[in-house]
């Protein structure tokens, strides 16, 4: 091996050993002793000098390790060999047997020459001595032995290297029995050693970098998830970066990993340990305790992809017959958390192609969403930005992409789509609240003790204790999609206060009907025409999510410029999956109605005679 300066110039800087107790100077010259005897180092007067640590294992002992940094950042880089553990596992995968070798003492059975053993000098309470081998710590060392031992066995078909770990796979025995004999041979004509401790041969499931590898799949190995269970909750910065990285290692395993995870990201830097966090590092447990395991990709099947997208990060999954091949996410850049939820979903498809490349390019694939306006957009010819390049990135492959509702979209879509109860949450605290007994004395009201409810004149309702009255109140009045400090306003316009009233005080009494709730914004638009004259009329959109409002003062209110202009709106501020209008003549039409559908947009009109329900445009008017 060879080992270069990036400037021939550099002085190296003088260094000295540290002072160490004398059981530590005891174990370094043991250390020392042993290194001599087996010609891995020399005595030396080089000045190039690193320090010589000890440090203490589990079982007491001690690890000698010489600190290279200082030198490292001296060396001449050079390319990478060393493959990515997902792609080996990918090629390696769905094979019988497999074997696994351990090279012993890998590193240093590779010689220097004379140049880099001056280089690779360090300095002891007991003098300066130079390594004669390639030793652990040189920045180079990893990628010079990856390409040595790559080949070495690049005559090994079914051969795998991991630096110096080695995974041999066949479909049959006699197979493997060759590939093993023709490893030996090869060991033998250039003299290295393995581990035989560390050695398994002709296993049907075995382990690999952290993984169980089989003919049926590859899933993370139990005792690194037993590892992770075993954690407790991370006590700062640190631990947090600890704990993702110990997670990460899996994440392709985990559906859905960036935003279970996203919780954590955001303390690495700042850490603040909340109900928030703590859920999101028992759900990460979780999913990795209930990892999936990932089948073998058959290349003479089709492909299909499910992709995803949220305000908490792009998700992906690779699929054959239904079963998982591979999951991808990622969490979102700065610059996307500002996008509309139509341009993450065409980021997320960009992402899975990138991603995915390697199983799919050159075979049919079929790419599901659950975002219906996203397929009428790509059919435009008048694209900026992601869409424009999505556009352009599919053109490269054989695809199809289809729409399937949320709902229906289980594995990519994390996230539930559903109406919002806030009761449901608050019900493990209203359970025997203790001024409950002062309610017996009321018997006009006829209390009835029920667990966490009491019976009325006018129904069940549940007995909120004082504790947690506020919290219900802002927690169900104070929602992104209310945004009203007076809870008596909101009360007059809430569907679930109207629907948990009393029943004499119903004002109708005809069928409400739900009104869905916006999970993100760009999913549900409430759309609105106030007519000032008859040549002056103002369009009001807003986001029912993030109250976000655009208005367009237009002097025609017909249908076709009614669709004309909320096309020009949608352009602007992004395309909703619902608008929500009244029962104006101008969007009963047909022509509307077609128009909306041929964009994929849902149409839902107001209840009939219920003019609160399109309320948040009705304040605006009034505003204006």
């Amino acid at each position: 091996m060879k080992i270069k300066l990036k400037d021939i110039n550099y002085e190296p800087k003088r260094i000295r050993a540290g002072r160490l107790p004398k059981e530590k100077e005891k174990a370094m010259e043991e250390q020392l002793e042993i290194l001599l005897n087996n010609d891995m180092i020399e005595p030396s007067r080089s000045p190039y000098l690193s320090r010589a640590l000890l440090v203490k294992k589990k079982n007491g002992e001690y690890r000698f390790i010489v600190d290279f940094r200082e030198l490292n950042l001296q060396l001449m880089k050079q390319s990478n060999y060393i493959p990515r553990i997902e792609d080996i596992m990918q090629e390696a995968v769905g094979n019988k047997f497999h074997t696994v070798m351990d090279f012993k003492s890998g590193f240093h059975q590779i010689p220097l020459d004379t140049n880099s053993k001056r280089l690779a000098s360090f300095v002891t309470h007991k003098g300066i001595y130079s390594y004669k081998v390639m030793p652990m710590g040189l920045s180079r060392s990893p990628d010079t032995f990856q390409r040595i031992v790559d080949n070495m066995m690049n005559q090994v078909e079914g051969s795998f290297v991991y630096i110096d770990d080695i995974l041999l796979t066949a479909k049959n025995e006699d197979e493997h029995i060759r590939q093993i004999e023709k490893t030996f041979r090869i060991m033998e004509k250039y003299n290295t050693k393995i581990t035989l401790e560390k050695t398994e041969f002709g296993k049907a499931e075995i382990k690999y970098l952290g993984f169980m590898l089989s003919e049926n799949g590859i899933r993370p190995d139990p005792k690194e998830v037993q590892a992770v269970k075993d954690k407790e909750a991370p006590k700062n910065d640190k631990e947090v970066r600890a704990f993702i990285g110990m997670c990460s290692y899996f994440r392709r395993h985990i559906q859905n990993f960036a935003k279970i995870a996203d919780p954590l990201h955001k303390i690495v830097n700042n850490y603040k340990w909340t109900e928030i966090e703590d859920t999101a590092f028992v759900n990460l447990k979780e999913a990795l305790i209930n990892s999936t395991t990932l089948k073998p990709p058959n290349p003479d099947k089709n492909y299909t992809i499910q992709t995803d997208a949220s305000f908490q990060g792009l998700g992906a999954v690779l699929l054959q017959d239904d079963n998982p091949i591979a999951f991808a996410s990622r969490g979102l850049k700065a610059a996307e958390k500002n996008y509309e939820i139509m341009r993450l979903e065409g980021i997320a498809i960009l992402f899975a192609l990138k991603t995915f490349r390697p199983y799919i390019y050159g075979l049919r694939t079929t790419i599901i969403t659950d975002h219906k306006p996203l397929l009428a957009l790509l059919r435009n010819k008048e694209l900026k930005n992601a869409l424009q390049r999505l556009q352009t990135a599919i053109m490269e492959y054989d695809l199809e992409i289809i729409y399937q509702p949320g709902n229906e979209n289980h594995t990519a879509d994390y996230l539930s789509r559903k109406e919002f109860n806030i009761i449901t949450g608050l019900k493990e605290n209203i359970i025997q609240p203790e001024e409950f007994e002062k309610y017996y004395t009321n018997t006009e009201r006829k209390l009835l003790h029920s667990s966490n409810t009491f019976k009325t004149q006018h129904g069940e309702r549940y007995l909120v204790p004082e504790t947690i009255k506020e919290q219900l109140l802002k927690q169900y009045h104070e929602h992104p999609w209310l945004g009203e400090e007076d809870a008596k306003k909101i009360w007059k316009e809430c569907i679930e206060c109207i629907k948990n009233k009393p029943q004499p005080y119903f004002q109708h009494k005809n069928s409400l009907g739900k009104i869905p709730t916006a999970d993100y914004p760009c999913q549900s638009y409430s759309v609105y025409i106030m007519t000032v004259t008859d040549g002056l009329h103002y369009i009001i959109v807003i986001d029912d999510f993030s109250k976000y409002t655009y208005i367009e003062r237009v002097w025609k209110a017909d249908t076709e410029q009614t669709a004309k202009e909320l096309v020009k709106c949608f352009t602007r501020i992004g395309w909703p999956e619902r608008i929500r209008t009244d029962n104006g003549t101008n969007f009963k039409s047909r022509n509307f109605t077609d128009y909306m559908k041929s964009l994929s947009i849902d149409h839902v009109t107001t209840t009939a005679n219920i003019h609160r329900s399109n309320g948040r445009a009705e304040r605006i008017i009034g505003l204006l």
